[in-house]
């Protein structure tokens, strides 16, 4: 009984192991994802730091911004520090992570993949769903219950896996998944696991490299000549 028991073991520990490290892979080049475009497949992309980010003018690090003004915590944090800070960032501005995405979704039409988006927001507001638009990223809302985006699915944080599969019409042939958090990966794989779909799934990382000292400088001129105009 303990050897079968040490044997389940075994095999359940090494099929996880395989599961997150063999089949998550990580990429840094969206046009990695298209040997792996078939007809049929169904490409599910997250939007936040995987088509999209932050505009440079938007992105900041707090404790940067914090010492360039030469503030204490308590002056940084202040309603009135923070309420001009807040009227700089909105509207939200956005750019494309990888700036060959439309190529990439034409590429994936002409194979005759379908395209959907899967993001852990509670809803796609304007400013996003007309920069979408304006960089012909779309998506096939004829595939799930809910037209209202589009073909973006919102999950308000629940689980991916389980949210797609609930959302989807049909079941796919298989399904291509990329997704910046490795949580989110392996959840897509359990759900098709079980439903015995074959899934690719990849955790796509560029957006952690937009960040620089670079960036840094740019966001501390920018936050200058708006707080003083005449610099």
């Amino acid at each position: 009984m303990c050897v079968l028991r040490l044997f389940f073991w075994l095999f359940f520990s090494l099929a996880a192991v395989r599961m997150e490290g063999n089949e998550v892979s990580q990429i840094l080049n969206l046009e990695e994802i298209l040997p792996h475009v078939k007809k049929g497949t169904l490409v599910v992309f997250d939007v936040d730091d995987v088509l999209v980010s932050p505009d440079v003018s938007w992105l900041w690090d707090s404790e940067f911004l914090k010492r360039a003004m030469c503030m204490t915590d308590e002056e940084f944090h202040s309603s009135e520090t923070q309420t001009f800070l807040h009227s700089l960032r909105f509207p939200m501005k956005y750019q494309l992570v990888d700036q060959n995405a439309p190529q990439i979704f034409s590429s994936i039409e002409r194979k005759e993949g379908k395209i959907l988006a899967l993001t852990a927001r509670e809803d796609i507001e304007l400013e996003l769903r007309n920069f979408l638009y304006q960089n012909t990223l779309s998506f096939h809302p004829s595939l799930i219950h809910s037209v209202y985006n589009e073909g973006v699915m919102c999950t308000n944080g629940t689980d991916k896996g389980e949210y797609l599969f609930s959302s989807l019409l049909e079941s796919p042939q298989s399904i291509l998944f990329i997704d910046d958090k490795k949580e989110n990966c392996i959840s897509l794989l359990q759900a098709c696991a079980v439903r015995k779909i074959p899934c690719t799934v990849f955790q796509y990382k560029k957006a952690d490299y937009l960040s620089s000292k670079v960036l840094a400088q740019f966001q501390y001129d920018y936050w200058k000549k708006k707080w003083n105009p005449s610099v």
